[in-house]
């Protein structure tokens, strides 16, 4: 004996909901909590993938793999790219003889660095020995 529109889910504004909960007897929702429409999965899924830049290839990769034409047949084994913070490029290098060399070509390593995709942002190399 159930009525199709006793299963129906009807949604109402929060004092609405309160009013009604007074009416029978219930205590009143305090919550600040809002809730949302769920998201379908196949958004959400875009979402991330713009977000994150999944299928993208990140500077760091790109910079890793010209690694060698950078700095050179000689020096890409014994010093790496490490982080980027506020435009500038951290280069780790194996000793300070090493730094001191690469100190050296620092304006031809940065154009270099400068010509790839995404380098935009680096505007000094900085080589520490680590």
């Amino acid at each position: 004996m159930e009525a199709s529109w006793f299963n129906s889910t009807i949604k109402f504004s929060k004092p609405a909901e309160n009013l009604i909960a007074n009416l029978r007897g219930f205590p009143e929702n305090r919550s600040k909590a809002v809730i949302r429409q769920p998201i379908p999965l196949d958004n959400l899924m875009t979402v991330l993938v713009e977000q994150y830049r999944i299928n993208k290839t990140s500077f760091h990769q790109v910079l890793t793999h010209q690694w060698q034409d950078i700095v050179g047949p000689q020096y890409h084994e014994r010093c790496s790219p490490s982080n980027v913070r506020k435009g500038i490029l951290y280069i780790k290098v194996s000793n300070p003889t090493l730094r001191q060399e690469l100190y050296f070509q620092k304006r031809d390593v940065l154009k270099r660095i400068q010509l790839l995709p995404g380098a935009q942002e680096i505007r000094e190399v900085r080589f520490v020995t680590g």
